[in-house]
């Protein structure tokens, strides 16, 4: 029988991590607001909390897990943590006064950053690669794009007050990518910007090595992006009508396209499973295969809308939570319900991507708009998580989209 633990949290959840061996990491602040305080906690895979500290920094997702601890962006430093919350190492970065830690990455010799603008805007975005002890390795400047894209539309005293494609526009609120804004191989940096008042953005590779810049794919509504077999990536563009899905190599060469969008996991076995995700309802969604002759194989109808990021377990089977229900999905694309709570409100509520521990535990957040915020553990059936390059939301446990990890 499947069991579910609800673990009541004092704050909104606005990141989760955890290692294999059960440790949960939950980042979690009074509201989504930068500059409000953070705090982490550690909880066991039973909900039996086991610490909780305070940090200052200044933008939510702030928290990874990798090569045995735990690291967390203040905004102008990186905080390494041990296993129970204390400070054990503060990585210096080196940057200007107007800029901030978008996001970064955790190698085995260091860390990939991403930078933005302290507030809305990032006037000029750059990449940088430094050492375990702060040391710059290389540091690019990316140009800050004029941007289009048909579909967008404006109006105003400019258009006699009638709708009319927008003309190209220099962003005013470019930042770091919500969905994954970092991805690594270990050749190739991915890095992804977005205009937040549009949904517009663009993806640029650099050579891990040198920090040269190769490829950028052009301006398309913001999506969903993941690593994939080969040294390849998976980005995906959903809105103004588009729900696409592009496999890219290392040289910036579209290797397939699918007419798809969603959640992705990939197998053991390299298949690439979907959760198909598109902003409409009532909901034409499926689960579905990318096969790479660019087929879609189309699985079961999923109804509703919001969803945990799904895990994949070493059997192939695909996890997730959807709107008042625990579905899984095996090989054969046979939808399962493992478990059923309709009373709750999901128009009202964010998920976390689900977490698939070692001790078949299945763990997400669940925080309430107006409501409560909660940790939920679900003992399961599963198998453990797979070993793939990206078994679950954020490529691995710890959030850390890396591969291969060390």
């Amino acid at each position: 029988m499947i069991e579910l633990q609800r673990v009541t949290l004092p704050a909104i959840a606005t990141s989760v991590c955890a290692t294999p061996e059960g440790n949960i990491f939950i980042e979690m602040r009074a509201n989504w607001d930068r500059d409000s305080q953070m705090q982490l906690a550690c909880f066991d895979f039973m909900g039996q909390q086991k610490w909780q500290r305070a940090f200052t920094t200044l933008y939510p997702h702030a928290v990874k897990v990798a090569n045995e601890s735990i690291w967390l962006n203040t905004g102008k430093q990186i905080y390494r943590l041990d296993i129970d919350g204390a400070v054990t190492q503060v990585i210096p970065v080196a940057l200007t006064e107007s800029e901030y830690i978008g996001d970064f990455l955790v190698t085995p010799q260091g860390f990939y950053i991403c930078s933005r603008g302290r507030r809305v805007d990032t006037k000029s975005p750059r990449l940088l690669r430094i050492a375990d002890n702060g040391q710059v390795q290389w540091a690019t400047s990316l140009l800050k794009p004029t941007v289009s894209f048909n579909g967008v539309v404006e109006t105003g005293v400019h258009t006699n007050w009638q709708l009319q494609p927008k003309k190209p526009w220099r962003p005013t609120s470019w930042q770091p990518d919500l969905w994954q804004p970092l991805l690594a191989t270990d050749n190739r940096l991915l890095a992804s910007y977005v205009d937040y008042s549009s949904g517009i953005g663009i993806s640029y590779c650099l050579d891990a090595a040198t920090g040269e810049h190769l490829w950028a794919t052009p301006p398309r509504p913001s999506g969903n992006k993941s690593l994939a077999p080969n040294q390849t990536f998976l980005i995906g563009s959903q809105g103004y009508g588009v729900f696409d899905t592009w496999l890219y190599n290392a040289n910036g060469e579209i290797l397939q396209h699918w007419q798809s969008h969603g959640y992705i996991v990939i197998s053991q076995q390299a298949e690439m499973r979907v959760v198909e995700m598109q902003n409409i309802l009532p909901s034409k969604m499926s689960f579905a295969i990318f096969e790479l002759s660019g087929e879609i194989r189309k699985g079961p109808h999923l109804p509703r809308y919001r969803t945990a990021y799904p895990s994949i377990d070493k059997s192939g089977n695909v996890t997730f939570w959807r709107e008042g229900e625990l579905l899984t999905v095996d090989t054969q694309m046979n939808l399962k319900s493992l478990y059923s709570s309709p009373s709750d409100k999901p128009h009202l509520t964010m998920f976390s991507r689900t977490l698939l521990l070692e001790s078949d535990k299945l763990a997400f957040t669940v925080s309430q708009h107006g409501g409560s915020h909660e940790l939920w553990i679900f003992n399961t059936p599963l198998d453990v998580l797979a070993t793939s390059m990206w078994p679950c939301g954020g490529g691995n446990l710890g959030n850390n989209a890396v591969y291969p990890q060390s």
